[in-house]
């Protein structure tokens, strides 16, 4: 499921320090939202926040069984 901007604010660090090139946090969440940036651009990550939005980012997968037979 698809995270929204504000769900991916409330993991980053909210410093406003603006290396990743956005004035605000927030503004960089709304573009992470949109996959119009990539997750890297924050230098302040924390690695457990990080993993949370990797996460959230993979595509949902549905298993399958392949060869076997009903019976």
């Amino acid at each position: 499921m698809a995270l929204s901007g504000l769900d991916i604010y409330k993991l980053l660090p909210k410093t406003n320090c603006r290396e990743c090139g956005f004035p605000t946090c927030l503004a960089f969440a709304m573009q992470l939202a949109k996959k119009a940036v990539p997750l890297s651009k924050c230098p302040y990550i924390s690695p457990e926040a990080k993993a949370a939005l990797e996460e959230a980012s993979l595509a949902p997968i549905r298993l399958v069984t392949i060869g076997q037979d009903k019976k």
